[in-house]
């Protein structure tokens, strides 16, 4: 076994990948089902044929700089793992802020949709960690929902999935709204920023999630006037996640837009990435 490792490491090492030990560790745990402990440990310990021949075939993935979560076909999440596939962006860690900046913004309200769904991730965490809430969510991918359905099947969460198209004129109405909470991580990377983006993500995640043409706030240009339109009922909240920089711009086009009581909060890192607002309650 030892020498299986060495040879994937040695191999994502060659393509330039700096965690190569970690994965090479975690691909051969993913092949044989024994844990890194165990590998360190017995590191004479014999491996299958087709186990080998399956290791050779992911390292050579990974080496092709596909992201090592696609290769694996899952992603953690919040402390759950999800099903995930390049129809899909891979969850990142400041979008589990996200889902705490809009389970904080729903308060003991109970309806809620997620935009551009993707894994079904925050969806689907929120109908877990908030079982009384009526929960739904869409996305514009017909291969993105497959997905997401997957993984709320599979986790027991009870989430409404429907197609739409979030830039369509009548989203409000399309949408079944009006919602309590609207939340979404949108397209937000700008179609000039993508050459200095890692191999991993501009080639091979969805550009369909990822990138917004020339403008970072199209899609929350958008949903601040469907918010306004009735997507979201007065008092409710729309949060979203936003392209670093673009917080002040995002602020003043949702105030125009009419929303109210509008925040804009960083991440772990302290970066400003989250936008939230609300609708004003009818005199």
């Amino acid at each position: 076994m030892g020498d299986l490792v060495e040879e994937a490491g040695r191999l994502l090492r060659e393509a330039g990948i700096d965690t190569f030990r970690l994965e090479s560790a975690w691909l051969v745990e993913h092949v044989t089902g024994r844990s890194r402990a165990a590998q360190l440990a017995r590191p004479e310990s014999g491996v299958p044929d087709e186990a080998v021949l399956a290791l050779r075939a992911l390292a050579a993935r990974r080496a092709g700089r596909e992201p090592l979560q696609y290769v694996l076909g899952a992603a953690v999440f919040r402390g759950r793992t999800f099903t995930v596939s390049p129809a899909v962006l891979i969850p990142r860690p400041e979008t589990e802020t996200l889902v705490e900046v809009a389970l904080e913004g729903l308060g003991d309200r109970r309806r809620v949709l997620d935009v551009g769904t993707g894994s079904g991730c925050i969806a689907v965490t929120i109908a877990l960690e908030r079982p009384d809430c009526e929960v739904s969510a869409c996305d514009l991918s017909d291969a993105a929902l497959d997905v997401a359905r997957t993984n709320a099947d599979r986790m027991g969460a009870r989430v409404r999935f429907f197609g739409s198209d979030a830039l369509s004129s009548g989203f409000a109405l399309e949408a079944g709204g009006p919602y309590d909470l609207v939340v979404s991580n949108p397209p937000y990377i700008p179609h000039p920023d993508a050459p200095g983006l890692q191999p991993e993500v501009v080639g091979h995640e969805p550009h369909l999630a990822l990138f917004s043409g020339s403008d970072p706030l199209r899609f929350h240009r958008a949903l601040a006037r469907a918010a306004v339109d009735g997507l979201v009922s007065p008092g409710g909240c729309l949060v979203c996640e936003l392209h670093d920089g673009t917080g002040p711009e995002a602020a003043r086009d949702w105030k125009a837009a009419g929303l109210a009581g509008i925040r804009v909060l960083p991440d772990v890192s302290g970066r400003e990435r989250f936008v939230c607002g609300r609708v004003p309650l009818k005199e």
